[in-house]
């Protein structure tokens, strides 16, 4: 029994991010965002420490415009250079215009890859 109770919350685990997305693709607004300025922010993580590039984007939702930087999310890697004027998709939350992510597919599935691959490797090393 328990095993199974194990099993099933890999899957859940695992699937979460894609629920997520689905959600998201489901109840938010599609837009269409613009960077209007590059900056570059000193960052550290597990991959090293350097200049990133943080693209302030702007997009109007309901008549009114809303510009923010982006840091946590990369459009295309961490290597990627975002240019004025560049143009995306994104999906904006109708109540809350200022949350926003950028409409693909990737970033969602490749987490929930690592977390079913984390759940698979807990399950069967951590007994």
């Amino acid at each position: 029994m328990v095993d199974l109770i194990v099993r099933c919350a890999i899957v859940i685990a695992a699937l979460s991010p894609i629920w997520r997305r689905l959600y998201i693709g489901h109840f938010w607004v599609r837009g269409r965002a613009t960077v209007i300025q590059v900056n570059h922010e000193f960052a550290s993580s597990d991959g090293g420490i350097g200049w990133v590039p943080v693209p302030t984007i702007e997009f109007y939702a309901d008549g009114q415009r809303w510009a923010f930087p982006k840091s946590h999310v990369r459009m295309g890697g961490p290597n990627s250079e975002y240019h004025v004027g560049d143009q995306f998709d994104i999906l904006y939350n109708p109540r809350k215009p200022w949350r926003c992510t950028f409409d693909g597919w990737s970033r969602w599935i490749i987490a929930a890859t690592f977390t079913g691959a984390f759940g698979i490797l807990l399950a069967l090393f951590g007994k």
